[in-house]
């Protein structure tokens, strides 16, 4: 400091640091400010669902409900051992959740996430032991948790001999609400129905990290298998593969589907000619001994053992398998692990597999694995 005060550059100096300490003072006010509206919003909902998570716990915990009942699209009515009942209700319009006497109401800033419940009962029965399974899930997200699931996800047992559950279903078909990609917050459950750019899947295949998808029966039908009706019929020069993967696969990027999330499946079809069996097989080799060409596809068709696999997973689920196989669907093409037939593989309106004329038209339910956000 000089005699006559500060220098201009001791002046700047001195001022820049002073920003420099407001600036970083404004921003841990405002994370401190996020922070506690963030808190808030957590606590907030996590004390109103705990109470009516614990009032159905409690309920079904004690036997106090003889049947439970689907009363609307988000609707459960519970019968008690006394004959009263109490409503489990959401009204996604109003943002509210309701159990019996007990309601809360959501702000603006929530949305009620798409809901699902069910029951599953065990093989065995006992008077002493539970053996049902009831779920409940409503999701609830807030910007402000960064889309953090904040909701009801209730997992109860539950004894057969003294409640009943009837048949429940599920309005919700979850829809692609990130631009044709999936979410990792979405909770999607096996049997689901999701719409993805324009087109109805449904969910065959669940785990943290990807999703398969089949196509619904009804999007694309009468698909020739092989090119001018004339052998070999493999994969790789069929109009079926070049159809999936040129122009359907294009429709999909064009509805907002990321290329990126669309995985490639290894390892799936055999194209060798040479391969095990020496036969060309069109479509119709699955886990051969393939001596040196295997096909990387985008979309595919479902293989015999998946389709089996898919088929027994529905069934002992209870889920709804009746989008495998309708007489509104018609017959549809599999891939074959038989490799001495030239034969198409086909489901026809029953379930049933049979093989016909390679030259034969039919409809087409591509697979398509995506990987998760």
């Amino acid at each position: 400091m000089k005699k006559n005060g500060f220098t201009v550059v001791e002046l700047l100096v001195s001022l820049s640091l002073t920003m420099v300490v407001v600036i970083v003072m404004f921003e841990i006010i405002i994370l401190l400010k996020d922070l506690f509206q963030t808190s808030n919003v957590k606590t907030e909902i996590i004390n109103k669902k705990s109470i009516i998570v614990d009032k159905m716990y409690t309920d079904i915990n004690n036997r106090n409900v003889s049947r439970i009942e689907q009363c609307g699209d988000y609707c459960l009515n519970f019968t008690m051992n006394d004959s009263t009942e109490k409503k489990f209700e959401v009204n996604k319009d109003e943002n509210i959740i309701t159990y019996d006497d007990y309601t809360f109401k959501l702000e603006n800033i929530y949305t009620i996430g798409n809901i699902y419940f069910s029951n599953d009962v065990l093989n065995y029965t006992s008077n002493e032991k539970n053996n049902g399974i009831f779920v409940l899930k409503v999701p609830i997200y807030s910007k402000l948790t960064n889309k953090e699931n904040l909701g009801i996800d209730m997992v109860a047992t539950y004894n057969t001999n003294s409640t009943a559950i009837g048949a429940l279903y599920i309005k919700d078909t979850i829809q692609d609400n990130c631009n044709g990609s999936f979410c990792k917050d979405n909770m999607y459950n096996v049997g689901d129905e999701i719409k993805l750019a324009d087109y109805k899947w449904h969910v065959i295949k669940n785990n943290e990290s990807s999703i398969t998808l089949l196509l619904d029966g009804n999007e694309i039908s009468n698909r020739s298998h092989i090119e001018n009706g004339v052998a070999p019929y493999q994969w790789s020069t069929s109009n079926i593969n070049k159809y999936l993967n040129g122009n359907f696969y294009e429709s999909l990027l064009d509805k907002g589907v990321d290329e990126d999330e669309i995985l490639t499946e290894d390892k799936t079809i055999c194209d060798d000619k040479t391969g095990s069996g020496g036969n060309p097989g069109a479509l119709n080799t699955e886990g051969l001994d393939c001596k040196s060409k295997y096909v990387t596809s985008k979309i595919r068709l479902l293989t015999q053992n998946e389709f089996e696999e898919v088929k027994s997973y529905f069934t002992e689920k209870g889920l709804d398998y009746t989008f495998l196989y309708s007489e509104t669907v018609g017959k549809w093409a599999l891939i074959n692990g038989d490799s001495s037939s030239n034969k198409i593989l086909q489901v026809d309106s029953t379930g049933g597999i049979s093989k016909d004329s390679s030259t034969v038209l039919l409809n087409v339910r591509p697979v398509i694995t995506l990987r998760k956000k």
